[in-house]
């Protein structure tokens, strides 16, 4: 019986935690999910390291973000008449989604290390 009421109970929180878990939608969220340059570079930075690694965002900083119809475009800094692209990620400033990401990399082939 004990075991029961603990069940029944456990059913019970767990169905209260859940409800308060469904929100409005992102896009209601006053100024996004990225409501600022700051979180967007934050971010940016999380979605880049596993693609790019860690050495070759170092040499691309600093970032810089701008907003363009509730997108983040976020782009690194490259010497200029150099050879290497960019870094360059867009996220939606309403959700956080990954819109694009470039330069791309074909991990179906051995990747060239990066000096």
């Amino acid at each position: 019986m004990r075991k029961l009421c603990i069940v029944i109970v456990a059913s019970f929180m767990m169905g209260l935690l859940l409800s308060g878990c469904q929100s409005e939608k992102m896009e209601n969220i006053p100024n996004g999910f990225l409501a600022s340059s700051d979180t967007a570079l934050k971010v940016a930075r999380v979605y880049l390291e596993p693609i790019y690694g860690y050495e070759r965002i170092k040499r691309q900083e600093p970032f810089y973000a701008i907003i363009k119809n509730n997108l983040w475009i976020i782009q690194g800094t490259v010497p200029e008449g150099g050879i290497v692209q960019p870094i360059k990620i867009i996220l939606e400033r309403s959700s956080g989604r990954v819109v694009s990401v470039s330069p791309v990399v074909d991990f179906s082939k051995p990747q060239r290390p990066t000096l």
